[in-house]
């Protein structure tokens, strides 16, 4: 699976659905796919846990869980750093940078499905100089009240020069601005994206473990 292949395995897995674990665990591997469990610490057992390892998975990661109140307060960027928004379909900008990183003979597949997995997101780009170096994204849940922060990188070059700073305070006054109480992101454990979103405010709400299943 060429696009996010760690989301490759169900979303929701709990304690309760040990019974599922075995045949689950088959289908990936008749499909020769990997399978990737991430779960949340409130929701996991033993058992689970158990069936998991006896099953042929193990655990292989970890991700924080990030939350935090919007600041409605868009502070200045960094010297040379502008952010902009993109809504589909003027998505190219976007989906360039988000597809940079991937194996060429996979970018189109790629860019194909950031255009879809996007089109309901608010989709952002930070420029150094008026170059795209950054790119960010935001989906705001009307029902809910509450944004999600995802879909961030930076190009190499531009690291460490405040291009995640400046797109971390911009969502976080769209979002107060269209009604938000609540943002939630992700990040690795001990990640300089972490870190940015801690020094933005955001605070770790809990760790969620990986379980992978290895192709045989």
């Amino acid at each position: 699976m060429a696009y996010y292949p760690f989301y490759a395995g169900p979303l929701d897995l709990r304690s309760g659905d040990e019974d599922a674990v075995p045949d689950m665990v088959a289908w990936y591997r008749d499909n020769s796919r990997r399978c990737y469990v991430r779960l949340s610490p409130f929701l996991t057992g033993e058992r689970l846990l158990g069936r998991l390892a006896a099953s042929g998975l193990q655990q292989s990661g970890f991700m924080s869980v990030l939350c935090g109140v919007p600041d409605p307060n868009c502070p200045p960027s960094a010297p040379n750093v502008t952010v902009r928004e993109f809504r589909a379909p003027d998505l190219d900008v976007f989906v360039r940078l988000s597809s940079a990183g991937a194996p060429r003979a996979e970018r189109g597949l790629q860019q194909t499905l950031t255009r879809a997995e996007f089109a309901q997101w608010r989709c952002y780009v930070g420029f150094m100089d008026g170059t795209p170096a950054a790119h960010a994204g935001l989906y705001l849940d009307q029902d809910s009240g509450a944004g999600v922060l995802a879909a961030t990188a930076t190009l190499p070059e531009f690291r460490g020069r405040g291009c995640q700073t400046a797109l971390l305070h911009q969502r976080l006054a769209d979002a107060a601005a269209a009604g938000c109480d609540l943002v939630v992101s992700e990040a690795p454990p001990g990640s300089t994206s972490q870190r940015n979103m801690e020094r933005v405010g955001l605070r770790t709400a809990y760790t969620k473990v990986t379980w992978t299943a290895l192709v045989s």
